[in-house]
């Protein structure tokens, strides 16, 4: 066995054990790399965890993780930003300040959504606050006339029936359960069922004959005498669909 050079060392230096130049395989590496066969690679130090100084917060205030000077990202940009961690950057909402200014309105007159409107059904849209989701422009005021709604299955219902014309006016509006309202939407005739469905395949007629003929033809040579599927024909026969026609 060929001893390594490196005085202590014991390993074999022969090239059959990966040594080269006197040098054991280990030694010889570390002068390949560092050039010199006592030098040891750095070990890092073990990650220490820094908890931001705002209180309650637990995010990470190292630096690796965005913080800094003891706080965490978040909380750093605001004191950055303002000289105060807990200070929340306030953005101006043209939105929002309407309805905070017309919750009071009190004209009979329908009060139109000035902002974006929903190019499909006409009502505006809103971010509600506090979340990113967005929702009718007409139940942020109504929450904001009328306060919350007394379930989330409620709606906010118009008296006017000009919701899809952008109408915000909250003496227009009421909260109504989504049977109620579509109640109001049949009798303002704005309701999109039957023909007023963008892909409806049957008028208000046909259905009547159907109703006339179902039970003197089948299912299947009724779909073929109207041009639609069979099981069309049965949610006619036991009123899935257009049940509130009589």
């Amino acid at each position: 066995m060929k001893k390594c050079l490196i005085d202590g060392c014991d390993r074999d230096a022969d090239s059959k054990a990966h040594g080269k130049k006197g040098y054991c395989s280990a030694h010889y590496q570390r002068i390949r790399i560092y050039g010199d066969a006592m030098t040891y690679k750095k070990i890092a130090k073990p990650f220490e965890f820094k908890k931001c100084l705002v209180e309650d917060c637990e995010r990470s205030a190292n630096r690796t993780n965005g913080g800094k000077r003891g706080y965490c990202s978040m909380h750093y940009l605001r004191v950055k930003r303002s000289g105060d961690p807990l200070v929340v950057k306030q953005t101006p909402s043209p939105a929002k300040d309407f309805i905070e200014t017309h919750k009071d309105y009190d004209s009979d007159e329908c009060l139109i959504w000035p902002f974006h409107r929903d190019k499909k059904d006409g009502y505006g849209r809103i971010h509600e606050s506090g979340t990113e989701r967005l929702i009718t422009a007409s139940r942020a005021m109504c929450i904001a006339a009328h306060g919350e709604p007394p379930t989330q299955r409620h709606e906010s219902a118009h008296s006017c029936g000009k919701g899809h014309e952008g109408c915000v006016n909250p003496r227009h509006l009421y909260w109504a359960t989504p049977e109620e309202n579509q109640g109001d939407r049949v009798l303002h005739g704005t309701s999109n069922r039957g023909e007023a469905q963008w892909n409806h395949k049957l008028t208000v007629e046909q259905v009547r004959e159907i109703r006339k003929l179902i039970d003197s033809h089948t299912l299947r040579e009724l779909a073929d005498m109207y041009s639609v599927s069979t099981r069309a024909i049965h949610s006619i026969k036991t009123r899935k669909t257009w049940a509130w026609l009589d």
